[in-house]
């Protein structure tokens, strides 16, 4: 956790093509237009006077959500972290970082969604807290509809064209932010 957030947290800012474009909202002061917990961490990081102060605490939420999904969910941990570096979501957080935070704290805590009984709350509480980052996280209360159980392939596949369709539908994609 520890090597993985340091490298995340202090990287340069121009490393990723998001990093500088963050830097330049945090020096500009115009970032009253984010989410309301990036909002607050920026205010946060002016108020102490250091920017790195946000890729820091972003990398340790995504750090977080993202590990403690593996450690919970992969019957083999070291597997799903090999997994994790190697197929380039950890990298892919130097670029993304609000949307990452957000889908790290639904995967790290989907299991209150697995359980047997009645665990829609504290879900929709983590699905709430995740869109105060990234507002496209309020697409996750879908989950609640859908049954435990697996599904056929063929409805897996048209469910993922469908969703290709969406994401590169711009109408679709501007009234969620992306």
């Amino acid at each position: 956790f520890c090597v993985l957030l340091v490298l995340a947290a202090f990287r340069g800012q121009t490393v990723g093509t998001d990093s500088a474009m963050y830097a330049r909202f945090f020096y500009a002061r115009t970032y009253e237009e984010f989410e309301l917990a990036v909002h607050g961490l920026y205010a946060f990081a002016r108020h102490v006077g250091l920017y790195d102060v946000v890729p820091f605490i972003l990398a340790a939420l995504f750090l977080y959500g993202m590990l403690r999904g593996i450690y919970k969910h992969c019957p083999n941990d070291a597997i799903g972290l090999l997994l994790f570096v190697l197929t380039f979501v950890y990298l892919t957080s130097f670029n993304q970082m609000r949307q990452l935070v957000a889908a790290a704290l639904i995967f790290g805590f989907i299991g209150l969604l697995m359980k047997k009984g009645v665990r829609k709350l504290p879900f929709a509480i983590v699905v709430l807290i995740a869109s105060l980052f990234h507002q496209s996280a309020l697409f996750l209360f879908v989950l609640f509809f859908v049954p435990r159980r697996r599904f056929h392939p063929l409805f897996i596949a048209v469910l993922f064209a469908f969703a290709t369709v969406c994401y590169f539908t711009p109408a679709v994609k501007e009234s969620v932010g992306l």
